[in-house]
């Protein structure tokens, strides 16, 4: 038989919650290849696991830009 295709899916919402409740339903179902990025104060307990984990670098700075290329080079090292 054929292998299936391998496929990515983004999953965003406005919300924290409504993101969690995705991946929840995910894990109910046995789908664990995921990573969730996102405020680990804001992340459901049952997906910490599945969280990138990062410490907060030392000094100001109002742009959110460098954590999101953070995640996204976690994302690529995780695979």
């Amino acid at each position: 038989g054929e292998k299936p295709e391998k496929f990515r899916i983004l999953v965003s919402a406005a919300t924290n919650t409504a993101v969690d409740r995705i991946l929840v339903s995910l894990l109910e179902e046995g789908f664990t290849d995921f990573v969730r990025v996102g405020s680990l104060k804001r992340i459901n307990s049952r997906i910490l696991p599945y969280s990138i984990h990062r410490e907060k670098r030392s000094g100001g700075g109002g742009s959110n830009s460098g954590d999101f290329e953070e995640s996204c080079w976690q994302i690529e090292r995780c695979r």
